[in-house]
């Protein structure tokens, strides 16, 4: 007899009715609450169960240990329903004892290796191939940058932002709502603010103020001598029949971090006031709350957005992968035309960004994509 030894996707096919025993416990019990409704067994207890010829045994799960742990040797399987004799859709373990007396046929000894046709069919198989205890923790990203690391990148190098331009719009984009919007400086919003606040909350909007100020003293002395400003190492990558932008985040002056969350938070508190020509009483105190809420953001919100360029379109984890400890992200090509920093087109937002790649060419995100298209 041949040694046959399934590994997790190996697919088998039973030969005859065959009796097994389950545990009312750990990974079965979902399985056997759906079975047998309100007819349970107790905690702990077994129960007999007789699978049909020709069911399908799909390896879900493989535990093997050495010692005391030897009592829970055991395989997970996936089942489809069998309404005929009761079975439903799930997944139930039985110990390896138990999987050896099995008469079965193997359809897939080891299951197949679908090729990635882009970045996120990757993501999906490595999914799709990790236990499900495994999944969690961050691990299926993990093992994606994993994958994305062993490809050679096709260009590479540093993804900046014209800073000076940035710093300009800034400024003229909060004096302009100002003016048009007959509102009070900023200070005067936040010496209003404090007014109503307790001491500590206070605190807090008197320590993003002095943030603010060291920013904007940090940026008065720094764009003389330097309009670009990096914010991310970048590779670009063929995976499957797409390429896909991977980001890394470098170290970043903390004055420039707090430049960057200053454009989104004052962005964000400027248009809350400009949306009510005559506030009253209680508008006021709804935007005062807004004021606050921004004030007291964190540098970057990375529930948002990825890193230190803080804006609504850059862009949300729904749109980007990125890994558990926020240092990489991979932007596939479908969001290549929503994110900022890929979009062809940013007339009129104040926003420009360069490519330098590590030979010193200087690409803009239209010519990148021409390239790499």
């Amino acid at each position: 007899m041949k040694l046959f030894v399934p590994v997790v996707g190996s697919k088998l096919k039973l030969l005859n009715n065959t009796d097994v025993t389950l545990k009312y416990a750990g990974q079965n019990t979902r399985f056997i609450e759906k079975m047998m409704g309100d007819e349970l067994p107790l905690k702990n207890k077994t129960i007999t169960l007789t699978l049909p010829a020709g069911m399908l045994l799909v390896v879900d799960r493989v535990y093997i240990r050495q010692g005391n742990g030897a009592d829970f040797n055991s395989l997970t399987f996936k089942v489809d329903a069998c309404e005929k004799s009761g079975i439903p859709k799930g997944r139930f373990f039985l110990s390896v004892d138990e999987v050896n007396t099995l008469d079965v046929d193997i359809v897939t000894a080891k299951p197949e290796k679908h090729s990635a046709k882009n970045a996120r069919s990757l993501m999906e198989c490595i999914f799709d191939n990790t236990p499900v205890i495994e999944r969690s923790n961050g691990r299926v990203l993990q093992l994606f940058f994993d994958e994305v690391a062993k490809v050679q990148p096709m260009v590479s190098g540093q993804l900046m932002c014209n800073l000076k331009f940035e710093y300009e719009r800034f400024l003229d984009d909060v004096e302009k709502h100002r003016k048009k919007n007959d509102l009070p400086s900023i200070q005067a919003m936040s010496e209003t603010l404090c007014e109503k606040l307790c001491a500590e909350d206070r605190e807090k909007v008197v320590y993003w103020c002095k943030q603010i100020n060291n920013a904007r003293t940090f940026l008065d002395g720094t764009l003389s001598d330097k309009e670009y400003v990096t914010l991310y190492s970048f590779s670009v990558k063929q995976i499957g029949e797409e390429p896909a932008i991977i980001l890394r985040k470098p170290s970043l002056n903390p004055d420039l971090q707090t430049f960057f969350t200053l454009i989104a938070m004052m962005d964000s508190v400027v248009g809350a006031w400009c949306k009510v020509e005559r506030p009253n009483v209680m508008m006021v105190d709804t935007l005062y709350r807004k004021t606050l809420k921004s004030l007291m953001l964190d540098r970057f919100s990375e529930t948002d957005s990825f890193g230190y360029y803080f804006y609504k379109n850059n862009h949300t984890p729904r749109s980007l992968i990125v890994n558990k400890d926020k240092s990489q992200a991979c932007l596939p090509m479908d969001v290549f035309g929503e994110n900022l920093f890929t979009r062809t087109k940013n007339a009129g937002l104040g926003h420009d960004f360069i490519y330098q790649t590590d030979e010193g060419t200087m690409l803009t995100p239209a010519q990148l994509r021409k390239i790499i298209k």
